[in-house]
């Protein structure tokens, strides 16, 4: 499995358990993907990623540097 550098996920991309915002991408042969939430990545992704050819992961965004706290 790799870690891909695919377009980023974007406000726009809902988690297709619950529609939130996605921050995890999981792709699977033929073009088939899943986009999760942070939650339902961290409850899934260990199934997941062992079928998945390719993981996005962006949740790294959920943390706000200090500079933009307000």
């Amino acid at each position: 499995m790799a870690t891909t550098t695919a377009k980023a996920l974007t406000n726009s991309d809902r988690c297709d358990r619950c529609r939130a915002q996605a921050y995890v991408r999981f792709e699977f042969e033929h073009g088939l993907e899943l986009l999760f939430c942070n939650h339902h990545a961290t409850e899934h992704g260990v199934k997941i990623r062992k079928i998945a050819i390719s993981v996005q992961d962006e949740s790294h965004r959920l943390i706000a540097a200090p500079d933009q706290i307000v």
